[in-house]
């Protein structure tokens, strides 16, 4: 399949069968391979989002905020992996348009997909390395893509199906000096206060019914168990989901190609 000149001229519309919760199973590259770290990516009709968990994270028993973390435990935390956005297809090929991302990937992240009669085989475009993903829940009815920020505030996003969501809230630091406390992050001479921005971002991953919404996995690890009841409309009350951030629910159209955000990368082939 060849690649599209312009991905952003790609509808941010997937096929069906992507739809739902997919669980990784293991990521093999030419020198690494993984059956441990915890992954989750939901997929909506338009939408996805990624969140990852290593398996060697530390304790955080007793901690409820960056302030209180270890010189450790945020070192940690600011190595995160979540991202969301618009999903769009090609063929075989998969792109994954990281519009929000913890760690500010700067690269195409394009997979060529394949399905098997339990899983979806991912392999790099870009580089050499497989990933095997097996669905958890597909084909639901009760679908929800929701923001509920503030105008000029962070992105608060609300992702949903097959009893399944990812709650994203952004970190409030701007491009460039998340994008700055990233490079002293990886380089070891971030500030105590630059490292608490940065690992300010919140993904959070669960399951919902009608009792509420419980926070199983997050980039927060202290927001783990939270059960968030349910407001009139049955999604989470969002004053409690996102700290008294946030203000109503309202749907999150699907990103119009003529409407691309000005802090969007044209990604080309």
């Amino acid at each position: 399949m060849r690649m599209p000149d312009d991905w952003l001229q790609v509808a941010p519309t997937v096929p069906k069968r992507y739809v739902g919760l997919w669980k990784r199973a293991s990521y093999v590259d030419e020198n690494y391979r993984d059956e441990t770290t915890l992954r989750y990516w939901l997929q909506t009709p338009h939408w996805h989002a990624d969140l990852g968990r290593s398996a060697d994270r530390p304790a955080f028993d007793g901690i409820s905020s960056l302030v209180q973390c270890s010189a450790m435990q945020l070192d940690w935390l600011c190595r995160g992996q979540a991202f969301a956005g618009p999903t769009r297809i090609s063929g075989d090929l998969c792109y994954w348009d990281r519009q929000w991302d913890f760690q500010l990937r700067d690269t195409p992240d394009i997979g060529r997909m394949s399905f098997t009669s339990d899983s979806l085989i991912e392999d790099g475009v870009f580089g050499t390395y497989r990933e095997v993903w097996l669905k958890q829940a597909g084909n639901a009815v009760d679908e929800h893509a929701l923001q509920g920020h503030r105008p000029g505030d962070p992105q608060i996003l609300l992702l949903a199906t097959g009893g399944y969501f990812m709650y994203m809230r952004e970190r409030d630091l701007r491009a460039a000096p998340a994008s700055r406390a990233r490079r002293q992050c990886a380089a070891g001479t971030a500030s105590r206060s630059e490292q608490e921005a940065f690992a300010d971002f919140d993904m959070s991953f669960g399951r919902y019914n009608d009792a509420g919404w419980v926070i199983e996995s997050s980039t927060l690890p202290w927001r783990e168990g939270d059960c968030i009841p349910c407001d009139t409309h049955g999604v989470p009350d969002i004053a409690r989901m996102s700290d008294g951030r946030g203000s109503a629910w309202r749907q999150l159209e699907p990103v119009s190609i003529y409407d691309i955000p000005a802090t969007t990368n044209r990604i080309t082939k």
